[in-house]
């Protein structure tokens, strides 16, 4: 009974969070082609935006799920997810490997401009990346975004993970990689000192996206 009443508990998260967002298409900066984002509007929009780049599989359901649950969080903050596979979502690591290598600087750059381009100016933006290449993705936006930048996480899967993957704050010497734009940043990685990233992340964001 109690295995039921957390599948359904699991089930009715997940129906209310998901499908408020859309994807959107936005083009390129000294380049013809667009590229593509799943976007969770604001409710009270304002000046607030939340960049989060997705892992090694993709933009797939999951990442979704997590943009979904931030925005609900954050009511003042529009979440756009960037697609950094031109729509593939890799189910082994063959096919994630392929994709995540075609992805060259450049390429990554381009898609990065063109969402501050969409976003609009004077925006504060956060950026939050999750593995490889997401982590890398949040720490180049963070730096491309200059003083606009008001905060930048790094960090490796989801809290929902099976088991639980137990995270930790990183040491302050890394959290200061951005301090000359004056940039707070915070990197998770595994550690059995925390449980849930969601909520350290969602505290640290609430903090400095102002």
């Amino acid at each position: 009974m109690k295995k039921l009443f957390l599948l359904f508990s699991v089930i009715v998260s997940q129906t209310l969070f998901a499908q408020s967002g859309e994807m959107i298409f936005f083009p390129l900066i000294g380049n013809p082609n667009f590229a593509a984002a799943y976007m969770v509007r604001a409710k009270n929009p304002g000046k607030k935006v939340l960049l989060i780049f997705h892992d090694y599989w993709g933009l797939n359901d999951s990442i979704k799920l997590e943009a979904e649950k931030f925005a609900a969080e954050m009511p003042d903050v529009t979440v756009y997810v960037l697609d950094f596979y031109d729509g593939n979502i890799a189910t082994d690591t063959f096919n994630a490997n392929k994709f995540m290598s075609n992805l060259t600087e450049e390429r990554g750059m381009q898609i990065i401009n063109g969402i501050i381009g969409y976003a609009g100016t004077e925006k504060h933006f956060a950026t939050l990346g999750s593995g490889i290449p997401g982590a890398y993705w949040s720490q180049q936006s963070a730096v491309r975004l200059g003083k606009s930048a008001k905060a930048c996480v790094m960090y490796y899967d989801f809290p929902e993970s099976n088991p639980p993957i137990k995270y930790y704050v990183a040491l302050e010497s890394k959290r200061n990689i951005l301090k000359r734009h004056h940039c707070k940043t915070m990197g998770i990685s595994k550690n059995p000192e925390y449980r849930d990233a969601h909520a350290i992340i969602l505290k640290f964001l609430k903090a400095n996206l102002k």
